[in-house]
């Protein structure tokens, strides 16, 4: 996806909502304990960063709409969240994705590119990858895994 593709797709809160729900990292729909099909309400309530919740109509709980999904936890609004690992899919420098992201905390961006980097570790450990064939052998150098550097004092 393109950069100017992804911010048609997210260029407002309600639209970024919907778009990550469509690719299921934020869920469509909620169920509340009482057995009420939720509804998507706007809240403006700060507790709410994106300003939106699931909202019961018969006894008027509230979910945040993060509750079970990959944003939950974070500070920074989905769109921040979403510009952050199309930065970090592209490869680019942290002090760059801070700035497109409007993103002022170094631990912040080092938390989120550790997350991108377990999530993807986790990924191939739970769907292994096949090198190779019967009869084709495979070599790996394993100088494109390490860089490691001597320096002299």
């Amino acid at each position: 996806m393109l950069l100017r593709d992804l911010h048609i797709v997210t260029q407002d809160t309600l639209s970024a909502i919907q778009w990550l729900a469509k690719y299921h990292l934020l869920a469509n729909t909620h169920n509340c304990p009482c057995g009420t099909n939720m509804r998507l309400q706007r809240r403006q309530v700060e507790c709410y960063i994106n300003g939106y919740a699931w909202d019961c109509r018969v006894c008027h709980a509230q979910v945040n709409i993060r509750k079970g999904s990959f944003f939950k936890g974070s500070h920074l609004k989905l769109v921040q969240i979403v510009d952050l690992t199309y930065w970090w899919s592209m490869e680019t420098k942290l002090t760059e994705a801070m700035s497109q992201c409007g993103i002022g905390s170094w631990s912040t961006i080092m938390d989120w590119h550790q997350f991108l980097r377990d999530i993807c570790q986790q990924f191939l450990i739970d769907h292994p990858l096949e090198l190779g064939s019967p009869g084709k052998e495979v070599e790996i150098n394993e100088s494109k895994f390490m860089h490691l550097t001597s320096r002299s004092p």
